[in-house]
């Protein structure tokens, strides 16, 4: 009897002694630079989304099945059929929440801070452009009953949007407004030549943030076919697709000298996505596939094909480590649904199951 309490004492002591140690060695692993909670969670950020789901009608149930023997001859327009709503998630898979309840709002973007979300909402020929806090609150018009809004870029400190709108003009219909966040003041930029990607946010020595567009020379220099360029974080650069290639120009260079010419190393490009947040490397489509270019002195020097697989709504993750997209669904659903990839490894996980369609990523 003896003998046995002196041995589950002894084995008492041992648990103890190991769960001390093992306590020990995780507090020291927290408190390492490289095992901080905080570095942890660092690049997580989130995901704001657009998902496309069926109206509940008899119209919207032939759509999904592609029944097109009983559909009328004359088109329904996607809002008779479908609805258009914004979410948030976390790259992790949890906290989905729901930002809209309208069926006409879509292609969400982050501010720059990650506190409010830019999207359009409205029908065709009638697009406004709205804000609204992270959480769904404090939705306000910045823009309303446009023609078709192409695109919005937030300024870096996250108090205005520069917008490039299409009206009805027949001749140079296209214009760029820079609208106030907080006042909803409106300055429009009415240069044409310049409405179509060229006309980018700039920061002045007073750190202050103002939109400028380049010098003529840069325009000239560059083949004719060139529009919406990308722009580099730090404006140094500017990639665009010309002659089925993606192609990079530094902004300074060529608008001193006029000079410009294709290197012959730009990859096939069908259209390009985002900059990494360092400016290092660049988002593209080959084809359907997501594909990755690293720059380095305005040269390629190395092009990647990273998801092996079609995918649209690229995005990169707030440190650049991640890149998020919309592929279908790995089970053989006709859904679309959002992917996690490493960008390094291209090793991906799908993070939604639905019977929907997701659309317009951006992570912030």
């Amino acid at each position: 009897m003896q003998t046995s309490v002196i041995s589950r004492n002894l084995v008492d002591r041992i648990c103890s002694a190991s769960f001390i140690y093992f306590l020990f060695v995780w507090l020291a692993m927290l408190s390492s630079p490289g095992w901080s909670t905080e570095s942890i969670d660092s690049d997580r950020g989130r995901l704001v989304f657009t998902v496309r789901r069926p109206l509940d009608s008899l119209d919207s149930f032939r759509a999904i099945i592609g029944d097109r023997q009983r559909r009328s001859t004359t088109a329904k327009a996607w809002w008779n059929l479908f609805q258009f709503d914004i979410f948030t998630l976390h790259p992790d898979s949890y906290d989905r929440q729901q930002l809209t309840t309208d069926g006409i709002s879509r292609r969400p973007r982050w501010s720059f801070d990650g506190e409010q979300i830019a999207y359009i909402s409205g029908l065709d020929r009638a697009e406004s452009l709205m804000v609204m806090n992270a959480d769904g609150s404090g939705k306000k018009k910045l823009l309303s009953r446009q023609y078709q809004i192409h695109d919005f870029w937030w300024s870096p400190d996250s108090t205005a949007v520069l917008v490039s709108v299409e009206t009805e003009r027949s001749q140079d219909p296209m214009e760029n407004w820079v609208v106030s966040v907080k006042s909803r003041s409106k300055t429009q930029r009415r240069m044409h030549k310049w409405a179509k990607g060229w006309y980018h946010w700039s920061q002045k020595r007073d750190g202050n943030w103002t939109v400028k567009e380049p010098k003529d020379r840069l325009l000239q220099s560059l083949p004719p076919d060139v529009t919406w360029p990308v722009w580099s974080p730090d404006q140094k650069y500017i990639a665009f697709v010309t002659a089925g290639v993606l192609a990079l120009a530094e902004v300074d260079s060529v608008s001193i000298t006029g000079n410009w010419y294709l290197q012959r190393t730009e990859p096939p490009c069908r259209q390009i996505e985002k900059w990494s947040p360092d400016g290092t490397q660049l988002l593209f489509y080959a084809g359907r596939d997501i594909c990755l270019a690293t720059v380095e002195d305005g040269k390629f020097t190395q092009v990647v094909d990273l998801s092996m697989r079609s995918g649209s709504s690229a995005t990169w993750s707030p440190g650049g480590t991640q890149i998020a997209f919309v592929s279908s669904d790995q089970h053989g659903r006709r859904s679309q649904e959002i992917f996690v990839m490493d960008a390094t490894t291209g090793q991906l996980e799908q993070i939604t199951q639905t019977r929907y369609i997701h659309q317009d990523l951006h992570w912030r």
